[in-house]
């Protein structure tokens, strides 16, 4: 059975000692692999630091949706680092993105209405379509899929385990509503709000997180710095010991 106190004090602990080492990283903001690899970095730990926060007071419905938004960050952090132009693939994407809301408000969507009427929709698509068009013949497209993503980070197996369980609780499927909310009452059952969910439930969620934080640190670290921090990984595996 896992110790639920020591558990949560051992992930605050990895969290603070992260949060130092962080502070301590060099980097140049003018160079745009750089301050999209701290921003994504910071983005793993603002997130698992939500997560401590739900498993503390016992409401840990929205922790595997918030783990899968940190495996998916820490995807987009190894492209970074594997690839010093990965960000102008995630511009592109945002562009893409950009494109079609764009496109939705041209063909009426009314709840863009007021959007529409705030700016040039026709200048703005094809603002957004020559930019997408210039990118294009320089072989950067917006990477619109999540599988090729992981890909590109070399982390498929991830994607086609643990991201794809998680992504069970965030789409709402059968087995994340019957543990959530579903509760056995005589023969039958009944439904339940804000149930408080075991340690035990989140337990695959809590290494996402414990191994994500430890793992992203350590990237940023030796990238900039071509350091090891021993005492993450120890803590890392203290985690898995104990939760």
């Amino acid at each position: 059975m896992i110790d639920k106190s020591i558990c949560i004090e051992k992930l605050e602990v990895l969290l603070t000692k992260i949060i130092d080492h962080t502070g301590r990283i060099i980097f140049h903001t003018e160079i745009p692999q750089h301050s999209y690899l701290m921003s994504m970095h910071c983005t793993i730990i603002e997130l698992s630091s939500c997560c401590i926060e739900l498993l503390k007071i016992g409401q840990a419905t929205a922790v595997p949706v918030i783990a899968r938004s940190v495996l998916e960050a820490y995807a987009d952090l190894k492209c970074l680092l594997q690839d010093e132009n990965h960000w102008r693939f995630m511009h592109a994407r945002h562009l893409n993105d950009k494109e079609n809301f764009i496109k939705a408000a041209r063909e009426g969507n009314p709840i863009l209405a007021d959007y529409s009427r705030q700016i040039n929709v026709g200048e703005e698509w094809s603002s957004v379509q020559a930019e997408l068009a210039a990118l294009k013949t320089e072989g950067v497209e917006p990477i619109t899929s999540i599988k090729r993503k992981f890909t590109k980070a070399g982390m498929k197996a991830e994607y086609e385990s643990m991201y794809a369980l998680l992504c069970n609780d965030a789409h709402n499927s059968q087995s994340a509503l019957v543990s959530r909310h579903l509760e056995e009452d005589g023969d039958g059952f009944r439904i339940t709000l804000f149930k408080e969910q075991s340690i035990e439930e989140v337990a695959a969620s809590i290494d996402v997180i414990a191994g994500t934080l430890a793992c992203s640190v350590a990237d940023v670290v030796r990238f900039f710095s071509n350091e090891e921090v021993v005492e993450i990984q120890q803590l890392r595996e203290e985690i898995r010991r104990v939760c």
